[in-house]
């Protein structure tokens, strides 16, 4: 008569014990996906950010803080400050990348960036 019982405490003991270890395993699994989410959310952050860092002059690049007078273009501008060995259309590029210009449209009293060239 007393079989029955023990019985069933160690059919119990048993699922306990199967309880703990499939806890655990979900424990672990979850561990590991907060910890790959992080490491993957850093890995985007560093991308992110070194892509950025091409759009800002460079530390060591020297810049020209210029006022556009009326009569200015950035051709004349281009003209006055650009190297002898670099192509104009690169450098007009580079003063509209510097300063976020989708066009090449100027206002008057507009203060702009130029790289300055070496």
């Amino acid at each position: 008569m007393n079989r029955y019982p023990t019985a069933l405490k160690e059919k119990k003991n048993l699922t306990e014990d199967k309880k703990k270890q499939i806890r655990k395993k979900r424990r672990t699994r979850n561990f590991k996906l907060v910890l790959m989410t992080c490491v993957w959310i850093l890995f985007s952050a560093s991308i992110v950010f070194s892509m950025n860092n091409d759009f800002l002059p460079k530390q060591s690049e020297k810049t020209l803080t210029f006022m556009v007078t009326e009569g200015d273009s950035l051709w004349s501008i281009g003209k006055q400050y650009c190297p002898e060995y670099m192509d104009i259309r690169k450098y007009i590029h580079e003063i509209m990348k510097l300063n976020d210009m989708q066009d090449t449209t100027l206002y008057v009293n507009e203060t702009i960036i130029i790289p300055i060239k070496e």
